[in-house]
């Protein structure tokens, strides 16, 4: 079975993509859609170079991503998928399947065993690409302070601030990595000056908040980190900074 379509993907001296390549793409997903696991997991796991056969995905997005990306490094055997393509030639010539040693049906059966446990093993990862990208957009919005421009008399973010700057000379190793957080304290309903016609508080908030993050994220419920309650009227005072 000559597979060496799979990796000659793209026309050498035009735009686009071979005929073979995609008639053997039709052939595959047609494949897939025909094995019982297309109509118990209602998909088919993409093998192309990003998804590696881990998220499930419609017919018509696998051929979209196999035409994009092409197929991950190796597959030959399309062992993710249920299909028997045991007689291929990695040259691109047919090979015989014959195999002179004698039977091999209980190697087959250990091979499809073997198989199984490796796909069940992979079911548990099927959202593993939707959380990356979240964290990826996380993590762009961590690095927010530095790769964005301001206009230099404009205080629109603590990082546009002297102190911001004056730790990142006084630190350069710290500062040099941009993903590194910075936390800042802040609180709610408390009065450093209490007045003695101000009623006493009842409780003093302390929240940790990353200011890494864009002034629309930093400072939003989500990135608002509680950490103690102080009990009013009574406060540790001056040992305020041991008590934190």
């Amino acid at each position: 079975m000559d597979q060496s379509w799979m990796y000659d993907r793209v026309n050498s001296n035009k735009y686009g993509l071979k005929d073979e390549f995609v008639s053997g793409v039709e052939d595959f997903v047609n494949k897939a859609m025909n094995r019982p696991d297309f109509l118990i997991d209602g998909g088919i796991r993409c093998p192309c170079k990003k998804c590696v056969c881990i998220p499930l995905k419609t017919p018509s997005e696998v051929r979209h991503h196999l035409y994009k990306n092409g197929f991950l490094p190796n597959y030959y055997t399309w062992t993710d998928h249920g299909i028997d393509t045991q007689n291929v030639d990695f040259d691109g010539h047919s090979s015989s399947g014959r195999n002179d040693g004698g039977d091999n049906h209980g190697d087959e059966e250990q091979l499809d065993a073997m198989n199984e446990m490796v796909y069940d093993a992979r079911r548990q990862f099927v959202n593993v690409p939707n959380e990356n990208a979240n964290m990826e957009n996380e993590i762009a919005q961590i690095r927010w302070h530095r790769e964005t421009t301001s206009n230099p008399n404009d205080l629109r973010h603590p990082s546009d601030g002297k102190a911001w700057k004056h730790f990142d000379e006084v630190y350069p190793n710290y500062a040099s990595d941009l993903r590194n957080v910075r936390f800042g304290l802040c609180t709610n309903g408390f009065t450093p000056y209490i007045q003695a016609s101000s009623s006493p508080y009842s409780h003093w908030l302390i929240i940790v908040t990353p200011y890494n993050l864009p002034p629309e994220m930093c400072m939003t419920k989500p990135y608002m980190f509680l950490t103690c309650l102080v009990p009013g009227p009574y406060n540790p005072k001056v040992k305020i900074d041991v008590y934190l």
